[in-house]
């Protein structure tokens, strides 16, 4: 099944694959926002939809991305 992380929320899966994880995409850069907070809490909720697609798995999850690893697995400054 090929769903979006925001139509599995609630599932469950023998194997999940979570693409394209990588710097830029997730969390996904906007590049105006009114204020910090505004920025912030962007970045809180996409590590929430991070969380749920990653979760689904239950025996096993792969998570791919390219270039630069996204700081949300590297755990590198946004």
């Amino acid at each position: 099944r090929l769903a979006t992380m925001h139509r599995v929320k609630g599932l469950e899966f023998p194997c999940v694959l979570v693409a394209g994880v990588h710097r830029g995409t997730v969390p996904l850069e906007l590049r105006d926002y009114p204020d910090d907070a505004a920025r912030q809490a962007h970045i809180e909720q996409e590590k929430r939809l991070l969380f749920v697609a990653a979760t689904r798995a239950r025996d096993e999850l792969l998570v791919t991305g390219f270039g630069d690893p996204s700081p949300l697995i590297t755990g590198d400054d946004l």
